[in-house]
């Protein structure tokens, strides 16, 4: 046969090798590019289609090797580099993979470009590049034209903000406030005297902190030590020291064990707070001094 009458059947084999690639029979589209290739030896384009065939049969080292034969052939680079970049993935060589979809996304093309972003922000999410994957995963939603896609895009960005927020959490292991404020009260309870009023005005004041320390720290879990200490000091309302009415001051020390989890029930968020506690308080109740007395 002559060489045009070789290319011509090479052209009908590459076309039934086609039909069948599309149909999903990738065994059947393989033989058909390999008789193609033996017929038009010098077409990229045959080599091309064979080894995205290859790829559909998760022969991912045999199709970087055909892959590798026509580099800067006659074929789309941008096609080309998708199935470079997705055989790297399947491999586990991510950062290859990384690579190859970020150039392909730097291209803006219309139909690849949007879908190497997303494995590109999958990729980097699993290698904890969060950063770098909030920013392909946005890329997606400002152009892809597949709803799928957009609304795993933006799962997965609120996935990222939800890890980044409990990343820093991390770094807070403790936490601590004081308090203060000034009461005035125009009519003190007196406790020492069968809790009747004293009909006294005076000024009280309030203060006290707490020390929050973390004992460990989960994505849906935390504990934590909490110490909190809380006191008051009256006075007249010429800001006198009075010691009937210093008497009255409660004087609070309490040790919780806070627990903290979150959980799902049908896709909607719960959570639930168990605090173990042991509060002791302390008063002056007889004008022998404070004891406790609860």
């Amino acid at each position: 046969t002559t060489q045009a009458e070789q290319k011509r059947q090479a052209k009908i084999k590459t076309e039934s090798g086609f039909n069948a690639f599309k149909s999903g029979d990738y065994t059947h589209a393989g033989n058909e590019y390999i008789q193609a290739m033996e017929l038009d030896p010098t077409s990229d384009q045959i080599y091309f289609q064979y080894a995205t065939t290859l790829y559909k049969q998760n022969k991912h080292n045999e199709s970087l090797i055909y892959l590798s034969a026509i580099q800067g052939g006659d074929v789309d680079s941008s096609e080309y580099s998708y199935y470079v970049a997705l055989n790297h993935m399947k491999f586990r060589d991510y950062e290859k993979a990384i690579k190859g979809f970020s150039e392909i996304r730097e291209e803006n093309n219309p139909e690849l470009s949007p879908i190497s972003a997303f494995f590109a922000a999958s990729l980097q999410f699993k290698m904890q590049d969060y950063a770098g994957s909030k920013e392909n995963f946005q890329y997606v939603l400002d152009n892809s034209k597949d709803p799928k896609m957009d609304t795993d895009a933006e799962a997965m960005i609120e996935k990222i903000n939800q890890v980044e927020q409990y990343l820093e959490s991390l770094k807070e292991i403790l936490r601590y406030t004081l308090t203060t404020g000034l009461i005035y009260d125009e009519n003190i309870l007196n406790t020492s005297t069968n809790n009747t009023t004293t009909n006294t005005k005076g000024y009280r004041l309030l203060y006290g902190g707490n020390v929050y320390y973390h004992l460990f720290r989960k994505p849906t879990t935390q504990g934590a030590l909490s110490i909190s200490y809380n006191d008051m000091y009256s006075t007249d309302t010429k800001f006198q020291a009075d010691t009937n009415l210093q008497a009255l001051d409660p004087q609070i020390i309490t040790l919780a064990l806070p627990i903290q989890k979150q959980f799902e029930i049908k896709k909607e968020k719960f959570s639930y707070t168990l605090t173990p506690s042991y509060m002791m308080l302390t008063m002056d109740t007889d004008g022998t001094g404070r004891k406790q007395i609860l």
